[in-house]
């Protein structure tokens, strides 16, 4: 099982929806249309990092000893509605890290 799987099978037990969008682009959603009106946001794997993107664009490193199944579970219960940024708490929680805009590209075309 690779680590989207993993990830989408724990998510799926709290009822969180979750589906590739891309090969390296995982949708976790609360619903299905995914639309900014319902909590819906983006986490990415690439060389061992996980990453998780918001509607803004805004994307965020998780640390390695992080749980991104934490992550995502506190973000999706964070809100109702899409998520503009990820709130304080959560980030100061797990340590997350926003990259700049030329590190998402970066992130994003590799």
């Amino acid at each position: 099982m690779n680590a989207y799987q993993d990830l989408a099978r724990r998510l799926h037990e709290l009822k969180i929806v979750c589906y590739m969008q891309r090969d390296d682009m995982m949708v976790v959603a609360r619903e299905l249309p995914y639309y900014p009106t319902s909590n819906c946001f983006w986490v990415t794997h690439k060389n061992e990092d996980w990453f998780i993107s918001t509607f803004a664009p805004r994307m965020y490193t998780v640390p390695r000893d992080v749980d991104i199944f934490q992550v995502c579970k506190e973000c999706m219960e964070s809100s109702v509605k899409a998520i503009a940024r990820i709130d304080v708490e959560i980030v100061e929680r797990y340590g997350l890290k926003l990259l700049s805009s030329e590190e998402y590209q970066r992130v994003c075309k590799s």
